[in-house]
């Protein structure tokens, strides 16, 4: 109880936040809603949404990041950028969060009751059927365009919404950008991929994962 936070942003948008700041972003239309990346999965999303929205509910991951694909067992299917699915089986979900959470007990001391280690996601994916990111989701009447931007990771996927002209980048940019590029990207690739979408003319916001409030496009 509490454990999420849920924001409500205007335009049929939401933002699911858990203690650790972690943001999942979710897009409710007339027919369908998307929400943007799980979190840790330490607690269950899904009654957070479930006051949001009673309408099917599509699910999908900007990145394979733990705190970004960690709750995808709680869903029957997952959409995922298609590079990156093996790392949802290889024990990286569960190595990256148990990894992170140790460094957190130093620098951030505060948050030391949510950071429980040993709890293991990787084993409890089976259930879930994943499927890679299409180029695009209708919600009814909102289209939705996904777009490759990699360069946070393999294959991080942005998904604009031209209705609200907001691009939701997950962690794709950001101020304080980590590049995971070794051993399958070039920082040449993502500047390539990135100089396009910053000139596209139908998006004035971004909404990042780990911000409630969405920074201007002029920033890319």
């Amino acid at each position: 109880k509490g454990y999420f936070r849920l924001e409500e942003q205007g335009n049929g948008v939401f933002r699911i936040v858990d203690p650790m700041g972690v943001g999942g972003n979710m897009i409710v239309g007339s027919a369908r809603a998307l929400l943007i990346d799980t979190g840790f999965g330490l607690r269950d999303i899904r009654p957070t949404v479930k006051k949001a929205t009673s309408l099917p509910l599509i699910v999908m991951n900007s990145h394979v990041h733990t705190d970004h694909s960690g709750g995808n067992y709680l869903f029957d299917t997952v959409y995922v950028p298609e590079a990156e699915m093996p790392k949802l089986f290889d024990g990286s979900l569960d190595r990256e969060r148990d990894s992170l959470f140790r460094s957190w007990r130093v620098i951030r001391p505060h948050l030391k009751e949510y950071l429980v280690e040993g709890f293991r996601v990787t084993e409890k994916l089976r259930d879930t059927t994943f499927l890679p990111l299409p180029e695009s989701f209708d919600l009814g009447n909102r289209p939705l365009e996904i777009v490759l931007l990699g360069g946070h990771t393999r294959a991080s996927s942005v998904v604009v919404d031209p209705s609200i002209r907001t691009a939701f980048v997950g962690d794709a940019i950001s101020p304080t950008l980590w590049l995971f590029l070794h051993p399958t990207g070039t920082v040449a690739e993502y500047v390539k991929r990135l100089t396009v979408f910053s000139e596209r003319t139908d998006v004035d916001w971004l909404q990042l994962s780990h911000k409630s409030a969405p920074i201007p496009f002029a920033f890319t």
